[in-house]
This record gives structure tokens, sequence and C-alpha cells, in this order.
């Protein structure tokens, strides 16, 4: 949709996953779209591990938010590649289908 600038307006998805669920997504595309996924260079970030001691909730909002940046960037990539946005898997992942 166009503002009134006449410039696209900037569309923002809020998306909530398990990182297992980003795993899936990148296993699915690797399958699909192979040659796509190595030529964007997204690449998924390794898993988090929590401390071996019992976390406070503290520990596990930061942990939250350690997790966001790398996870969210991975996404951004993805979505700056054409053919992974339109992927079927990808648009399963973000709940457009």
């Amino acid at each position: 949709a166009a503002g009134c600038s006449g410039q696209p307006e900037a569309v923002a998805w809020e998306v909530s996953r398990r990182f297992s669920q980003f795993v899936r997504l990148h296993d699915e595309l690797l399958c699909s779209h192979a040659p796509e996924v190595r030529a964007s260079g997204c690449r998924l970030p390794a898993k988090f591990r929590l401390p071996t001691l019992l976390p406070t909730a503290a520990d596990l909002a930061a942990e939250g938010a350690d997790r966001m940046g790398p996870l969210q960037a991975y996404l951004d990539c993805v979505m700056a590649s054409e053919a992974l946005r339109a992927a079927p898997a990808t648009r399963r992942f973000l709940g457009a289908d």
C-alpha cells in the first residue's frame, strides 16, 4: 500500500516461533530452494544453550533478547530474497497461507 507520499508503507510482522520452527523452515528451504539459500548467504544461528543451573526469570528474559537479534537477521535475509520469500515453507512459517 502506498502512503500519502506515494512511497510504499513499511509492513511489520511479529512472528512468535520456537527455535525448532526456524530449524524446520531452514531445512525445508534447503530442500526446496538450495541454490537460492546458498546464494542468499542466509545462515541459521547456532542454538542457544541455557545454563545448567536453574535459570531465573531474568535469565530467561535475557536469553530471549539475545536470541531475537540473530533470528531476526536470519528472517530478514530470507525475506530479502524474492524466491525464498515466496516459498511455501516461508509463507507457512509466517502464517501467510
